[in-house]
């Protein structure tokens, strides 16, 4: 009985150990990355780390590519996972939970990286790692690290990693407490995105003028969305009408115009990463004031993009290498 209980204990004190590594390690971090939008955001899009990465063909196709080189092999790749982690103090992709993309004027981007990461390490980490790789193209410039081309790479007081297409998108998303209350980002989905009245309007300009339902679409101020990957994946849209438009008017066109797509895709013969499948399937109705669109997407279509994209990235990494 004495052994009994002593190998009972043993267990409760792995499996209670376990758990409280794996809280602490994928859990225990407050997703941060959303508190440092920058102010006068028009466009933001939201992904969370944990919930991507672990989707099986995110995990399949674009995880190796985080650490490639071209000409790289296994051990190359496992060889600066290690020394990143080691001199920065962050794993790659293993201590990353929350990723938000956004832009002020669309011109200027910024990628924001919140996790498992140790303040004021990164930068000069990722600095001496690139030097020791022989990667001369970035330089210290007092807190951030900057590219010769303009992109900037910075680290803010609470752990948040920033990286920006130039040095003032950089510094304008440094400061915790960004957060835009206005902006309808959702914290929980694996993807949500949201695009304000001036960004949406420069997006309508670029589809063509002949497109069914464009003319509807224009009576939208502003939209948000979420994708949903755990058990079928799913897309979902909220568009938000101009004022004087009534949310059940403004489905009925939308639907109307959906139709007429659904009959002009039947003359393509491919299915487009799965949005012809997407399409047919889409469920548009009006909820207080709001319009909602709501659609499976295909994971076969999601997998085959996922492989693409992968294989051009490689090729893209293989030409410029040359």
């Amino acid at each position: 009985l004495g052994g009994m209980f002593t190998l009972k204990a043993f267990i409760v004190v792995v499996l209670g150990g376990l758990t409280l590594w794996v809280y602490d390690h994928f859990l225990g971090h407050t997703p941060t990355a959303h508190r440092h939008v920058p102010p006068g955001t028009s466009i933001a899009l939201r992904a969370d780390a944990v919930q991507i990465l672990t989707f099986a063909p995110v995990r399949e196709h674009l995880w190796p590519l985080l650490l490639e080189r071209p000409g790289d092999g296994d051990e190359d790749r496992d060889r600066r996972r290690r020394r990143i982690a080691e001199t920065t103090g962050v794993d790659i992709p293993m201590d990353l939970r929350e990723v938000v993309i956004a832009s002020v004027d669309g011109r200027a981007w910024v990628a924001i990286v919140s996790g498992a990461i140790e303040p004021g390490r990164f930068v000069q980490g990722l600095s001496q790692v690139l030097s020791e790789e022989g990667i001369d193209s970035w330089a210290l410039e007092g807190e951030l690290l900057v590219h010769d081309r303009g992109p900037a790479l910075g680290q803010a007081t609470d752990g948040t990693i920033v990286l920006g297409t130039e040095v003032d998108i950089t510094r304008a998303a440094l400061p915790e407490g960004n957060e835009d209350p206005t902006l309808p980002l959702d914290t929980e989905g694996a993807l949500s995105f949201w695009i304000g009245d001036s960004a949406y309007t420069a997006a309508l300009d670029l589809l063509p003028r002949a497109l069914p339902g464009r003319s509807d679409l224009a009576q939208v101020e502003q939209l948000a969305g979420e994708v949903t990957l755990s058990g079928e994946p799913r897309v979902t849209v909220r568009l938000v009408p101009r004022d004087g438009l009534g949310a059940d008017v403004l489905a009925e066109r939308i639907e109307d115009g959906i139709d007429k797509l659904r009959k002009a895709t039947l003359l393509f013969p491919h299915d487009m990463f799965g949005a012809k499948k997407a399409m047919n399937d889409i469920a548009v109705h009006a909820d207080r004031g709001i319009v909602q669109l709501s659609a499976p997407w295909p994971p076969e279509a999601i997998d085959g993009a996922l492989a693409r994209l992968a294989a051009a990235i490689r090729a893209g990494r293989r030409l410029g290498a040359r």
